[in-house]
């Protein structure tokens, strides 16, 4: 029902109380209902910011966003702000878009994460043996920004010759940096 173009939200709330070994127990469920309108403006809201995530995740790509900042786009007559926030710790190569669009007065919100580049597959990478060391090495070009936590990520998904898993190189004698 709406009154006045604006929407109403309703709520039902079913309290059941009842007894169980001499203590009283209450179940709340709780319902919420929203008109035609407001599933409207939420849908258009969303469309908005999930057009801006992927024209943010274009910018990502080519460099000019990076984790930390914020983007402003205009999607569908919307405007839309676009957060970067690095999740490496809790999904490799990954960033989340926090998106947010005001829509008739209203904030609508939504988080998308965005896949980063990654490093090639380990069969494409030309895997070099230091006989010194015994260890494998592969020389991998990355994109201009990207941190050391993504770098990190992205190695612990490949696999070296020998069955290991790969991780940054870190030279740690003369010899090494020497060979390398």
């Amino acid at each position: 029902m709406l009154r006045r173009a604006s929407t109403l939200l309703h709520v039902l709330v079913i309290l059941t109380a009842g007894m169980i070994a001499g203590g009283s127990v209450a179940t709340f469920a709780a319902f919420t209902y929203r008109s035609a309108a407001e599933q409207e403006l939420r849908s258009a809201a969303e469309t908005a910011i999930r057009g801006a995530v992927e024209t943010a995740r274009y910018d990502v790509w080519n460099q000019t966003l990076v984790a930390g900042q914020t983007a402003n786009y205009t999607i569908n007559g919307q405007n839309v702000s676009i957060q970067m926030v690095d999740i490496n710790h809790l999904r490799p190569s990954t960033w989340l878009a926090r998106g947010s669009a005001t829509v008739a007065g209203r904030v609508y919100s939504l988080n998308i994460p965005i896949g980063l580049p990654k490093f090639p597959e380990s069969e494409d990478l030309n895997w070099v043996y230091n006989p010194n060391n015994g260890h494998w090495y592969a020389l991998v070009t990355v994109r201009e920004g990207m941190t050391w936590a993504t770098g990190a990520a992205n190695a612990k998904t490949l696999t070296a010759p020998d069955g290991k898993t790969a991780y940054l190189a870190t030279a740690t004698s003369q010899p090494e940096w020497d060979w390398i």
